[in-house]
């Protein structure tokens, strides 16, 4: 990694076709490290279980550098209001399995990160038959994404929610791509992002590409590989969230909250004086255009509601707190520990405690269930299960 720390492949039995699970992607996605671990110990436990013709390749975590600014807040159940004083999320050029190499059009971005360096030969140490992306969200619904031709995994894969006690997320605000079933979609197809980028008339286009290719798109391309990745979230709404005002009313005060937040980020980072060698300050600045981004979005959704998802007001009433809520409380956050450890007077951080106490506060008033880790991993390890089984009926 680029702190030094070791990414190590460990394999599982004997058999040619191979199922390749990795964890940590995203930093503050922490469950599927948890995961990972539960897999190796039952198949430690069980040999047994790797006599046939599927075995197991598994990496910890992809990005262990950033795993370990989250452990703060980690615990068999999160406490909200820690995991957002100590939440940590590298800006979108350092996730690994988004930094895989393009080559499209004459469109050339390179991969640029030793992690995803070290996936890239996982993959081609494994060749697998199928890989197990694991994610986890925060507050909403269970879900996933699915690359590969496999209609009845779909489905398979749609059951799983209920069995475990999550809410299935039908709406999820980065399902770009087909839904494939309720609650699982296809994986987003960058080529009109990188189609705007080569129309751009920009010297180098690849310089305006945050992402680089999906270690999904890369597998199959090379292997044929099917991908299906788990998101699972640490809270979920108990009861329905009533939908104050019309569907564009709705969504017309989710992006004012979304446009607030980057001001007040942006605002903050303009009047700290923070240390170059703290990353934190990075990630919210790609936070606040990410913000800026959703914004526009949503007041697409207010203009011309008819046939736009989120379809609801009661959809948009939870991406309200979702989104408008909890987006800036993660970064409002991240600049709080960033400007306490540097020693920020308190005429600077009491602003700051104020906002992210209060946001705290309308975040506990709300009907919001907690998911212990064990059920997390249960619900991971049956997306992975689900796969391994399609599989190996494939032969």
């Amino acid at each position: 990694s680029r702190d030094g720390r070791p990414l190590h492949l460990v394999r599982f039995g004997a058999g040619a076709r191979r199922v390749l699970w990795y964890a940590g992607p995203h930093a503050n996605e922490v469950a599927g490290v948890a995961t990972v671990v539960e897999l190796a110990e039952r198949l430690a436990r069980r040999p047994d279980a790797l006599a046939g013709e599927v075995g197991v390749d598994a990496v910890l975590c992809v990005d262990p550098d950033a795993y370990v600014r989250n452990e703060a807040w980690f615990a068999p159940d999160i406490d909200m209001a820690a995991y957002y004083r100590n939440f940590y999320r590298p800006p979108m050029d350092e996730w690994p399995d988004w930094d895989f190499p393009i080559a499209y059009r004459g469109l050339r971005r390179a991969a640029r990160l030793p992690e995803t360096a070290a996936l890239r030969t996982a993959i081609e140490l494994s060749r697998p038959a199928a890989m197990v992306s694991l994610h986890n969200g925060e507050l909403h619904g269970m879900h996933g994404y699915l690359r590969g031709d496999a209609p009845r995994l779909a489905g398979a894969l749609a059951n799983l929610p209920g069995r475990f006690g999550f809410p299935a997320e039908l709406e999820p605000l980065d399902a770009a791509g087909e839904t494939l079933a309720p609650g699982v979609f296809a994986f987003p197809d960058p080529t009109s992002i990188w189609d705007a980028a080569l129309a751009s008339g920009t010297e180098d286009p690849a310089t305006l590409l945050p992402l680089g290719n999906s270690a999904a798109a890369w597998a199959q391309e090379r292997h044929g590989t099917l991908t299906v990745l788990a998101e699972v979230p640490h809270w979920s709404f108990d009861a329905p969230l009533p939908a104050e005002g019309t569907l564009g009313e709705l969504a017309r005060r989710t992006a004012d909250r979304l446009d607030a937040g980057a001001e007040e980020v942006t605002g903050y980072l303009s009047a700290l004086v923070l240390p170059r060698t703290d990353p934190r300050p990075g990630s919210c600045r790609d936070a606040a255009n990410f913000m800026r981004q959703q914004a526009v979005r949503l007041r697409a959704v207010a203009e011309d509601p008819a046939g736009r998802a989120p379809t609801t007001s009661e959809d948009v009433a939870r991406l309200d707190v979702m989104i408008g809520r909890c987006i800036p409380q993660r970064y409002r956050g991240q600049i709080l520990g960033a400007a306490l450890d540097a020693g920020a007077p308190a005429a600077l951080t009491g602003p700051l405690v104020a906002a992210f106490d209060a946001t705290m506060a309308r975040l506990r008033a709300l009907p919001i269930r907690a998911h212990s880790f064990a059920s997390m991993v249960e619900a991971q390890l049956a997306y992975g299960f689900t796969a391994s089984d399609h599989v190996a009926a494939a032969g």
